[in-house]
This record gives structure tokens, sequence and C-alpha cells, in this order.
């Protein structure tokens, strides 16, 4: 179970300070290094649902902080297969009532064969409880 702080604080984000939508600009992917590259793959979450789906209150502080699993495939277009050599996976809040998005994670070096990762990859760094440090089991 969270401290209670987490829970006052989680509390004081969604009620008191509303989430505002439209920070979308200031997102990682739209940075400039984006701005004339095509998306080349599609990511999905079969426990979130579709895009503008709310999030379940078990991958919130709230509820049991799991990493919600994502999917996703290679474009199928590119004709000679993509030239993979990893995945970088930046997860961004846009919604979080700041003024810039909050970055939850960024998570390196995932093989090029892996197209899905799940709550069991994922396990808090062993430092007496003080660590906001997650490890990779890819």
């Amino acid at each position: 179970m969270p401290p209670l702080t987490s829970w006052i604080e989680n509390a004081l984000g969604a009620y008191i300070v509303p989430s505002l939508r439209g920070r979308d600009a200031k997102l990682f992917i739209k940075s400039p290094a984006f701005t004339s590259v095509a998306p080349t793959l599609s990511v999905t979450s079969p426990e979130c649902g579709p895009s503008d789906s709310s999030l379940h209150v078990a991958h919130t502080p709230l509820g049991e902080n799991r990493f919600p699993e994502l999917a996703w495939q290679p474009n199928p277009a590119e004709p000679d297969g993509p030239e993979i050599k990893e995945y970088l996976l930046i997860v961004e809040d846009p919604d979080a009532p700041l003024p810039n998005p909050v970055v939850h994670g960024i998570f390196y070096a995932i093989p090029a064969t892996k197209t899905a990762l799940a709550a069991d990859d994922f396990k808090i760094a062993d430092d007496g409880g003080t660590s906001h440090v997650v490890v990779g089991g890819f």
C-alpha cells in the first residue's frame, strides 16, 4: 500500500487541480527531431483500451501502480523489413496537472525481437525501498 502522502498527492492532483488537455505540443515526439519523421509502428494496450481511454486504477499509485501491457508491430509496409536494432520507450503524461508533460519512464535497450511489454518485465531496483529505478527484464 502506498504511503499516506502518495494518496494525498494523487487526490490533490486529481481533484483539486484538474487535469487539463492541450499539452500534447510539449511531448517528446513533437520536438524538432521528430517533425519530419513519419510514425513507423503503432503501440496498443489491451489493458488500457483504445486511445483516449481512462487508465484503470490498477495502473495508478492509488491501485497497484502496475505497468500496463503494451504491444507493437513494426511497419509491414517496409519492403525489406525494418532495420531495428533495439527499441526505446518513453512514457509521458501530457494530462498531468503540471505545465509540462510528466515523464514516467525512459526504457532503453529493448531487443528488436521483443514486440510487447507487461508488468512482469519490470521490477523496482532493490536498494532498501528508496529508489525510483526500474530494472527491465528484457
